[in-house]
């Protein structure tokens, strides 16, 4: 089974913006409107369990980390895969830099994640199973007066955690290759997967 949970514009959502199209719904083809999946659906043509959550909740994080906690313990998911919101809410409105609001959100997300892998760890050890876990963010940021904002300088905003973590396996992962971006995480997957990384086109953009 596949699982994802988010906001938009990774699953199409209800929030402040009405209702933003992400780019796993639009994987499902498109309407007039936008993407074919319902905000509310609980699946759709990629994924068994499908949740999305209110754009502009600043309980979104705490209710996606839940509803993944949740999809980790069903033995039945395999794949699975969560967008934390909170830390771009807290970029755009205080500074993608060192300011108290956008660390608090940093650190928030650090306990969430912590708990996430308490559990992935639980269950790799009870059910004899390998698991591979991929940490990123789709961009950095930077402090553009009083709030944030990306896309426009090249250096901060193309800067992104990049982590990689096993578990349940006495593989050793390989040395990360720099510079990282986040279009390495395709080519990554598919290759745990045993699973050549395609595109429509042919080509990829990434490394593994």
């Amino acid at each position: 089974d596949t699982a994802a949970g988010g906001v938009g514009a990774f699953i199409s959502s209800s929030g402040k913006k009405e209702i933003e199209y992400g780019v796993v719904d639009y994987e499902c083809g498109f309407a007039k409107t936008g993407s074919k999946v319902d905000v509310n659906s609980v699946s759709s043509c990629n994924l068994d369990h499908r949740k999305s959550f209110i754009s502009g909740d600043d309980n979104r994080d705490n209710q996606l980390t839940a509803w993944l906690l949740n999809r980790i313990s069903d033995s039945s998911t395999d794949v699975i895969m969560g967008v934390f919101d909170m830390i771009d809410g807290a970029g755009h409105s205080h500074g993608f830099d060192n300011n108290d609001k956008y660390l608090e959100a940093i650190s928030a997300a650090d306990v969430q994640v912590g708990s996430i892998l308490n559990v992935i760890k639980e269950r790799a050890a009870l059910n004899n199973e390998e698991w591979l876990v991929v940490l990123t963010s789709d961009h950095g940021g930077h402090r553009f007066l009083a709030w944030g904002k990306h896309g426009k300088k090249k250096d901060q905003d193309e800067v992104i955690p990049f982590a990689v973590a096993l578990y349940g396996s006495e593989q050793k992962l390989a040395a990360l290759v720099y510079p990282v971006t986040h279009m390495d995480v395709h080519p990554t997957v598919m290759h745990w997967h045993n699973i050549a990384p395609t595109r429509v086109d042919g080509r990829v953009q990434g490394l593994q």
